[in-house]
């Protein structure tokens, strides 16, 4: 198993001899048995979560306890008949969220999540869409939606790659775009290239003049911890185009990180999914988490200077 280092706040643990894990699970709601959250927002003091299966939207009391953390309250969000796959959520308003349907490729408003959602209103984003089809690289079997960040008027969208046409599993490309709902591209597109794996942006955050980002590798054929690994970066937005910078990098991470939340002046919350068969407690190449928790970690913005390491101009660097 490979030497494994998880962040954890400020600090670094060594998963020598064992697989990494953070301080705080998240638990699913209850009869959900496979629960694997795809993105984060903080409102007040709750962390709310989607998960990637059965549109369910969660809240976390904030801050999170060391240990099991259960959900305050749970309900499925389901805008349209068929799959729901949210995959990623982010501020809206006062009190309000923004909600990414991945297969759809739809954006969704959710006035108030204190009242289950029951106003839900769908954002126009067309145009992005008609732009990230022109600028993929090749005719895509899929293309995969996993970033939204809003602020004020401003929304984001980011995608993390795409299936070529008659590609299997093994042939997905990382491919990082990002663009808002007009259709103006915002970021380059280029995989992340670090220590010889690609990755690809899973979530997104705006925080004043920074964009916040995950980034997130996944080899379908390793069920192991080994098969999927995260970045955690930031990128300062120029004041006067609104472009983002090249991403700094903060930290690498252990496991899949889908989402990426600002909770206050001092601290993000990173969620985490990974997977179902890479989740058992009694396997030593598998998280110590069961099917219907997953993993959650804070970090200090401090600790993420944007004078990290720098993602060189067409993606590549260690």
């Amino acid at each position: 198993m490979r030497a494994w280092t998880s962040w954890i706040g400020g600090a670094a643990l060594l998963g020598c001899g064992g697989p990494p894990s953070y301080p705080y699970v998240m638990e699913a709601p209850a009869k959900v048995r496979r629960w694997e959250p795809s993105g984060a927002a903080v409102r007040g003091d709750l962390l709310w979560v989607v998960n990637d299966r059965e549109g369910y939207l969660a809240a976390y009391q904030l801050p999170l306890t060391p240990g099991v953390n259960t959900v305050q309250r749970a309900f499925t969000v389901l805008p349209h008949e068929g799959r729901v796959k949210w995959e990623a959520i982010a501020p809206s308003g006062d009190a309000g969220l923004l909600l990414l349907e991945a297969i759809s490729r739809t954006v969704w408003r959710c006035a108030d999540p204190g009242d289950g959602c029951r106003t839900l209103e769908r954002v126009p984003i067309d145009n992005a869409n008609a732009v990230v089809d022109d600028a993929v690289p090749e005719p895509p079997e899929y293309i995969t939606f996993e970033g939204l960040a809003a602020q004020g008027e401003r929304v984001l969208l980011g995608v993390r790659g795409y299936l070529p046409e008659a590609g299997g599993d093994e042939d997905f490309r990382a491919w990082s775009f990002v663009v808002d709902p007009t259709g103006r591209h915002v970021y380059d597109g280029a995989a992340w290239q670090h220590e010889g794996r690609a990755y690809g942006i899973s979530a997104l955050a705006l925080d004043g003049s920074t964009l916040w980002m995950t980034w997130s590798y996944e080899l379908d054929s390793d069920a192991t911890v080994d098969g999927v690994a995260g970045l955690l970066a930031r990128a300062e937005i120029d004041p006067e185009t609104g472009l983002p910078g090249t991403p700094t990098l903060c930290r690498a991470l252990a496991g899949k990180p889908e989402g990426v939340a600002v909770w206050g002046r001092d601290h993000l919350v990173v969620v985490f999914d990974n997977d179902l068969r890479r989740k058992d407690p009694a396997r030593e190449d598998a998280f110590p988490v069961a099917g219907n928790q997953d993993f959650a970690t804070v970090v200090r913005k401090a600790d993420c200077p944007a004078d990290g390491p720098r993602m060189p101009r067409g993606g590549s660097g260690e």
